[in-house]
């Protein structure tokens, strides 16, 4: 599904010759020229407060798309190699049977973590689409109120822009379709980002907790059952264990380098973007308004927090603590020799893996608390003035 939704955006290996690749090449130029449209009314609105906060909740929505695009095509490699690493992970995982586990448990914990991608493929689209439907749509229906009530009609723009000719009916019915089209790709390539990596991740820490169960029944058996067999299987297990953490750090390392500029940088621009339009709700909106913004934050909050929930999720279920993991294994019933080794896997182990957010954050909850206290500092003083 994840390789669905950036085949969408005409961003995976193989569509060089689809239609959509090329598409996804004209609707970056026009994503480009509409940017800098965008900064120039920037500039040109540093006098009139309420315009330049709209101009930068904007410019975040379509430049963090920008981002988003370009990264994809630039790690499109790595990001085949995740999926792939992915689809290997699962057809070679550690077999219940083999080693004589309870298999319910293992089959629990890989239904968890499916169920929880399902979720997030099937509902994430669907508040994405949501919220882009009433960021495009809410000019169109402020037109027809404006008509209705017989005031003055401005042209329904998208995006904030500066318009050249901005009397020419012609250019301003052009940017407008180039908008809607910029608008309806922006949210297609957030949808295809969010989700691949929200999956990734989501698998990551499920792949962990599945590992630190695993690795809790080392030295396990029946109390009848010899020390050779006992030590065979438990040394079969710690190797396979080993090789599974191994496969889990590379994941992490080729997740991160990923992610790790994209969002720095969005955690600076979704400070600015709360902050800018927690300001915009204190004015007086008209209710379309009221709804365009609310339903803006609410989307930028939930992307938000998502990130910062399955990021903190792979930090915890890759924090071994005492008792758990190899440290629970049944180390007594062991021989020396497999102690050891068991001793190695633990030490090895032990280190907790985690995302990192650009230089300075991390992807975890502690991250989303810090982003939010300076959103609202940030409000508290541009509400002063």
């Amino acid at each position: 599904m994840a390789e669905k939704q950036m085949r969408k955006a005409g961003l995976w290996q193989g569509a060089a010759r689809d239609r959509t690749h090329w598409l996804a090449h004209c609707l970056l130029f026009i994503l480009l020229t509409l940017s800098g449209l965008q900064v120039i009314k920037l500039f040109i609105s540093f006098d009139d407060l309420g315009t330049l906060i709209d101009c930068i909740s904007v410019l975040s929505f379509v430049s963090m798309g920008l981002l988003k695009v370009v990264s994809l095509w630039l790690n499109v490699t790595k990001w085949h190699t995740l999926f792939s690493k992915i689809t290997e992970m699962e057809e070679n995982s550690i077999t219940d049977l083999e080693y004589e586990m309870p298999q319910q448990t293992g089959e629990k914990q890989s239904r968890d973590y499916t169920n929880t991608i399902q979720r997030i493929l099937r509902y994430l689209p669907r508040i994405y689409w949501c919220a882009g439907g009433v960021f495009i749509l809410s000019p169109f229906a402020e037109l027809g109120l404006k008509y209705f009530r017989h005031l003055p009609l401005e042209w329904p723009h998208i995006l904030t822009i500066w318009v050249p000719y901005e009397d020419n009916a012609y250019v301003n019915v052009f940017l407008i379709l180039i908008e809607l089209f910029a608008a309806v790709y922006v949210i297609i390539v957030h949808i295809a980002f969010d989700v691949s990596s929200l999956a990734v991740m989501i698998f990551m820490s499920g792949q962990f907790a599945k590992l630190r169960w695993n690795t809790e029944m080392i030295g396990g058996g029946e109390l009848s059952e010899s020390s050779v067999s006992r030590d065979g299987r438990a040394h079969a297990l710690i190797i396979t264990c080993h090789q599974h953490y191994l496969d889990l750090t590379r994941l992490n390392r080729h997740l991160d380098s990923v992610l790790n500029f994209i969002m720095g940088v969005y955690m600076n621009v979704a400070t600015l973007n709360l902050c800018a339009t927690a300001v915009q709700l204190t004015n007086n909106l008209s209710k379309i308004e009221f709804l365009k913004l609310v339903q803006y934050m609410f989307a930028n909050l939930t992307e938000l927090f998502l990130f910062c929930l399955f990021g903190h999720y792979v930090l915890h279920e890759s924090d071994i603590r005492p008792g758990q993991g190899p440290f629970g294994a049944g180390w007594w019933a062991l021989a020396p020799r497999t102690r050891q080794e068991l001793l190695i896997l633990a030490t090895g182990s032990s280190r907790p893996l985690e995302l990192n957010a650009g230089p300075f954050n991390k992807l975890n909850l502690v991250s989303l608390l810090s982003i939010l206290q300076t959103a609202y500092s940030f409000y508290a003083v541009l509400s002063n003035y």
